[in-house]
């Protein structure tokens, strides 16, 4: 059993910033947080031969739901070897460190698939971002003024932009009443177009440094 944390929010949210925050301000001696962004791991497996042991037809794949689609059913044992990858680069330790899962799952029928790998979200953080807000957080990031830099990512064109708002809507939604009728604890953070990293970690008292 993987102990997991999971960050649900539309594209530009601030999925991504915040959880190399809360990997690097809350890990500790006894106790480490692992993000997974797997929007970065998947654009490493297009781009990297052999990155995550994934076959040239799976990597193929790959890179034909690099424009904002979600990995299909048929497909899900992709993203349980990029896991797994991942995990065994990290020295992650099941009993003890928490994994921060960022991009996936992002549907019910991958939440399904992922709690049959042991992935086990007792957590997950909602970062309640209207669409507006979030086309505005995506134009402050492409003139250098955001909290991350998506200047060399090769999703950033308005029409995949739209589809992932629209995938957000229809498919990654649905997974906040999942998580609450598996009895996770679900965090709500409100944000804005200027809202920081440090400013939702602070409003996660229970993951906040010195607890």
């Amino acid at each position: 059993m993987i102990q997991a944390l999971l960050m649900v929010g539309h594209s530009n949210a601030g999925k991504s910033p915040l959880g190399a925050l809360m990997q690097t301000a809350l890990s500790g001696p006894q106790c480490r947080y692992y993000h997974l962004d797997f929007g970065a791991e998947l654009r490493r497996v297009t781009a990297q031969p052999g990155y995550g042991g994934l076959a040239a037809f799976e990597r193929d794949y790959v890179a034909s739901v690099m424009n904002g689609r979600l990995l299909d059913n048929a497909h899900l044992p992709i993203a349980g070897k990029i896991v797994a990858d991942f995990l065994a680069k990290s020295a992650f330790v099941n009993q003890s460190d928490v994994l921060i899962l960022n991009g996936f799952p992002r549907n019910v029928s991958q939440a399904d698939f992922a709690a049959s790998t042991g992935l086990a979200v007792k957590t997950v953080i909602y970062l309640a971002c209207p669409a507006a807000v979030a086309c505005a957080r995506k134009q402050r990031a492409e003139k250098g003024l955001g909290f991350e830099d998506r200047s060399k990512r090769p999703d950033q064109a308005l029409e995949i932009f739209q589809r992932k708002i629209d995938s957000f809507e229809q498919e990654t939604l649905p997974l906040i009443d999942y998580y609450r009728q598996k009895k996770s604890l679900v965090i709500k953070i409100d944000v804005r177009e200027s809202t920081s990293p440090e400013e939702m970690l602070r409003a996660i008292p229970e993951f906040s440094p010195g607890r």
